[in-house]
């Protein structure tokens, strides 16, 4: 049994993109791992080419499972229901880690037994130029410094928690489960707060361990997924705050209010930023949005873009 198992989701992903993430594994300064890819239902065309690379790759500690198209949440919990390593990291099949990610982060959560989940931060890399890779400083928002509903609303503004550079342990997720296949988008910011909610003890590193690569492909893109995405994670809180404290029941109102406004907001920058301006006007208004300077600032792009004043 080996030390981690790493997690790759694959559908129809770039093969060049498959094999350097792959290739960032086989590079780490930790040589104890398995990688599981799970081709969560590619082309047949597809699926021949990926086989073919396996073949050449001969490489004994990447395992092979096929399966129908099940969505992201499902295919990880696949590769994590075929795997056995009592710790488990993710990578997304278009994504890269730097060599010393799994040294690093083993090293803590080995150290500490009480933390369930790692994360750090990850650098920017804009399509297929490894030498054009942004450097970000490392967001100092830490998950076990904040409240549970601090936490999540951060969770849904900024993805501080990015699955990239997560290691979990497996016995954390024995009782309450991992991924939801019921949520098509934002199933990592489901299983984290789900997580939270449920008393896991999270961890922050402060730097960047991987990579995340911006291109036409990347699920985000899709502004009404997201959306939809990020209305059904409100709900999911909202059954899991009736199972805490009075307190958090309190207060949830308020903090549910300003993750939705926030969810528009997102969606309106995100049609901005691919120049779908009309479609942007109705979720910047300022009482979906809410009435504060970044909600009014989009709505004016979205304006001038409506009547071609955007430069």
């Amino acid at each position: 049994m080996p030390i981690v198992d790493v997690i790759i989701p694959v559908y129809n992903t770039k093969l060049a993109y498959v094999q350097a993430a792959v290739k960032s594994v086989q590079d780490q300064t930790v040589a104890d791992w398995r990688v599981v890819l799970v081709n969560d239902g590619s082309a047949a065309d597809y699926t021949a080419a990926f086989k073919a690379w396996l073949v050449d790759l001969n490489e004994p500690r990447v395992t092979y499972i096929e399966s129908v198209n099940q969505g992201m949440p499902a295919a990880r919990n696949l590769g994590i229901a075929s795997s056995d390593a009592p710790f488990i990291a993710f990578l997304d099949s278009d994504d890269l880690w730097y060599p010393h990610k799994l040294q690093v982060q083993l090293d803590h959560i080995q150290a500490h037994p009480k933390v369930a989940l790692l994360h750090a931060s990850s650098d920017l890399l804009q399509g297929d130029d490894s030498s054009q890779v942004q450097k970000r400083e490392p967001r100092p928002l830490k998950v076990n410094e904040q409240s549970l509903l601090d936490a999540c609303v951060g969770m849904l503004k900024s993805n501080y928690v990015a699955v990239n550079t997560v290691m979990i342990r497996r016995s954390a997720g024995a009782d309450i489960g991992f991924f939801d296949p019921k949520f098509r988008s934002v199933e990592d910011k489901e299983m984290w707060c789900r997580w939270l909610v449920n008393e896991r003890q999270f961890h922050y590193q402060a730097q960047s361990l991987a990579i995340y690569r911006v291109h036409g492909n990347n699920i985000s893109k899709n502004v009404q997924r997201m959306f939809d995405g990020r209305v059904q994670l409100v709900q999911r809180m909202d059954d899991l705050v009736q199972s805490r404290a009075p307190w958090l029941r309190a207060v949830w109102p308020s903090v549910r209010r300003e993750m939705l406004q926030h969810a528009q907001l997102e969606a309106a920058q995100t049609h901005v930023l691919i120049g779908q301006y009309r479609q942007a006007l109705a979720p910047a208004l300022p009482w979906r949005s809410g009435w504060r300077s970044d909600s009014i600032k989009v709505l004016l792009k979205a304006m001038a873009g409506s009547l071609g004043l955007h430069r």
